[in-house]
């Protein structure tokens, strides 16, 4: 009896790693598709893994993100939760868990997921862009402009956090810290006509300001 019971438990071992080789062939077949951007293709590879291992968190991860590209964000949200629940630590996660809920107008709920991801990669200029984008939705100016500035500050090359800060300094008719804002970012994207245009306001109303003075 007692060979038979470790032969079974060989053989469970053995399904186990074929599991796990089939999820982890499906897996990098479907991040392979996703990033050359045939969501369709990712998604089946997805969907594949988890019919191997149903519980796989970077699939479930991956899926939600597929599922957010192609418009289901609802189902993206449930997916992203289930890999959260299971892998607690994983910053992509919670960013990409973020981005769905900000898109999903939950900007208050999206910001508590990045200063999760925040504990977990704090120096990432994504986290810190993405949280200012909630911040700002939420009508929290003053602490959506640091986090901001923090993105800028870890990547200064980087013109997605500079046009978003840039933009609500406008907002808030801070011109002369807008224009400081514009400039760099101006001479990285040249080509983006509303940013000259916005620039080129925020410079005239600084000379009508000072006129009046």
């Amino acid at each position: 009896g007692e060979h038979v019971a470790a032969s079974n438990q060989k053989r469970r071992a053995h399904a186990g790693d074929a599991s796990q080789q089939a999820a982890a062939s499906a897996l990098a077949a479907g991040t392979q598709c996703h990033q050359a951007g045939d969501l369709a293709a990712a998604e089946a590879y997805y969907r594949q893994a988890l019919s191997v291992i149903p519980d796989l968190p970077d699939a479930l991860q991956l899926l939600g993100v597929a599922r957010h590209q192609q418009g289901h964000s609802s189902e993206a949200l449930e997916l992203l939760e289930r890999a959260k629940a299971l892998a607690p630590h994983n910053p992509n996660t919670r960013i990409n868990l973020g981005s769905v809920l900000n898109a999903l107008q939950r900007h208050k709920e999206a910001a508590q997921e990045f200063r999760a991801a925040l504990t977990l990669d704090p120096r990432n200029a994504e986290i810190w862009c993405n949280l200012g984008i909630a911040l700002r939705s939420e009508h929290r100016n003053q602490e959506a402009v640091e986090a901001f500035e923090r993105a800028i500050k870890l990547a200064p090359k980087s013109p997605l956090p500079q046009r978003e800060l840039a933009n609500l300094l406008l907002a808030e008719r801070d011109y002369a810290k807008c224009e400081a804002v514009y400039r760099p970012y101006v001479d990285l994207v040249p080509q983006d006509a509303a940013a000259l245009s916005n620039l080129a306001y925020a410079v005239q109303c600084q000379e009508i300001g000072r006129a009046h003075v």
